[in-house]
């Protein structure tokens, strides 16, 4: 009964994590091409920049159109890509942890997704690749004690005034399921879905959490 609890644990933790990714991603994606333009916009002018931005532009449009890359291909343009300046760098090397994870190369998502925290000038960027990462380390069947450790101080860093504090307390709620502390989860949950300021998709997770800690009692 134990086994089946774990089992039945571990695959909700998953597809959480898959689900609030999969929900994020896309809207830093769609944002790539604008963000790019801007910056060519910006810099046209500055004649050390102009070949640079027209490459990375280029190579921007090959990853996005071209459906036939294979997934090699596919992470030489956005390696190149995330050595770029400011947000197409960041961008591009979440692109690469998505394909990394979507092809089950975790351990090298992981490296990636601490390139971002460690080098990025983006709040919000960092903010997000800590989330992802301790998501990532969520879907190990046993956190070592250091694995709890980055979980808890990479959650517990995003303050309430930055950018994706409630994503961050979703990922706390289902750090303490994964470690047996459900009375913390649920309290945690019922925060975010009595705050009016809560996105509904936020809402939305901490009810489903709620729902689960009910059903395993």
């Amino acid at each position: 009964m134990s086994d089946l609890l774990d089992e039945t644990k571990d695959d909700y933790l998953y597809n959480k994590r898959v689900e609030i990714f999969k929900k994020v991603l896309p809207f830093v994606a769609i944002f790539t091409l604008i963000i790019i333009s801007i910056i060519s916009i910006k810099e046209w002018y500055a004649d050390n920049q102009r070949i640079k931005i027209e490459k990375n532009t280029e190579l921007l449009f090959e990853e996005f159109t071209n459906t036939n890359l294979k997934i090699d291909d596919k992470l030489e343009i956005l390696k190149t890509l995330a050595e770029a300046d400011g947000s197409v760098g960041d961008i591009s090397r979440f692109k690469i942890v998505y394909n990394l994870v979507e092809n089950k190369k975790i351990h090298e998502a992981l490296d990636e997704l601490r390139i971002l925290i460690d080098k990025s000038s983006s709040e919000i960027f960092i903010n997000l690749a800590k989330i992802e990462y301790a998501g990532l380390l969520l879907d190990e069947n046993e956190l070592t004690n250091k694995e709890k450790s980055v979980v808890q101080t990479y959650l517990s860093s995003i303050e309430k005034s930055q950018p994706l504090y409630d994503n961050a307390q979703i990922y706390t709620a289902l750090y303490n399921i994964k470690t047996g502390n459900n009375e913390r989860a649920n309290e945690i949950s019922q925060q975010l879905l009595q705050n009016e300021d809560s996105f509904e998709s936020i809402r939305e997770q901490a009810e489903s959490i709620i729902s689960y800690i009910n059903k395993t009692k």
